[in-house]
């Protein structure tokens, strides 16, 4: 009995084998299309040809003036909005030696004055900065910035560096000097985009 049990079973098991082949049956339908990715935004060519939507780009604002009537803080808008992923750097000429500009990373290291040379701080001075992905504030902040010097108020320049998620993902985005950032992500100066504040 038990062999006729096993040979009903081992029966069973090669005709449901055989009944599961046959011709191939009829296609299913195609899947629904996935959703469309976000589009690249609309940037400048660069001036060798490269394209605008994969580049670092950087800004160049001159005679920056920081005074009462503007709350010692000016406002520069992107030419078009900047992706929420990409990174946003602010760097001020803080002087040009043997004909070498030196670019100082915002915000800065905080300044402070001993006017009477007495060891008391009588004052202090940094510039930071803010960004929207609109514009960026570029500010002086001082306990009495009416009172600081032309050379630290008037004439500033700035660079203004916007680097794209699509390199920040493969590399180093922490640098902060504006020279290794340009070597990073080859820009020369030729390719630094010079705009007027207003």
């Amino acid at each position: 009995m038990r062999k006729l049990m096993q040979l009903l079973f081992i029966s069973l098991l090669v005709i449901g084998n055989w009944s599961c082949e046959g011709p191939e049956g009829l296609p299913g339908r195609d899947g629904f299309d996935g959703r469309d990715g976000q589009n690249g935004r609309d940037g400048q060519d660069g001036q060798d040809g490269r394209d605008g939507d994969t580049l670092t780009q950087i800004y160049e604002i001159e005679s920056v003036n920081f005074d009462e009537a503007n709350n010692f803080g000016i406002n520069f808008a992107f030419p078009q909005a900047v992706p929420e992923t990409d990174i946003v750097f602010v760097y001020r000429l803080e002087d040009v030696i043997d004909g070498k500009a030196v670019w100082e990373p915002l915000p800065t290291a905080t300044i402070y004055f001993d006017d009477n040379n007495d060891g008391i701080d009588d004052g202090f001075l940094q510039y930071r900065y803010n960004f929207t992905f609109d514009d960026v504030d570029i500010l002086i902040e001082s306990d009495d910035p009416i009172a600081l010097g032309e050379e630290f108020t008037n004439d500033q320049v700035f660079r203004i560096a916007v680097v794209p998620a699509v390199f920040g993902s493969t590399k180093n985005t922490k640098t902060t000097s504006l020279e290794e950032l340009m070597k990073l992500y080859s820009i020369a100066e030729k390719d630094i985009i010079k705009k007027a504040l207003y």
